[in-house]
């Protein structure tokens, strides 16, 4: 799945396994764009509202912390 300039989701079902089934031990790799740059860690979280972005990141992708704001 590639998307820009919108935001999704990303959704499995068991049909989506490998042979093995859940006992795998595969890694999931994904890649992530803003700004023209390219996030190399990305948090993946199973149904948390809440995402933490580093500030060093949001800095290196040249956003002010002046920028944020709480969440509602």
């Amino acid at each position: 799945m590639m998307t820009a300039d919108m935001a999704t989701c990303i959704v499995f079902s068991d049909n989506d396994l490998p042979p093995e089934g859940s006992d795998h031990t595969r890694p999931l790799y994904i890649i992530v764009g803003c700004s023209s740059h390219t996030i190399p860690f990305v948090l993946l979280d199973n149904g948390s509202a809440l995402n933490v972005c580093p500030l060093a990141t949001t800095i290196a992708l040249s956003y002010a912390p002046s920028e944020f704001g709480p969440s509602t």
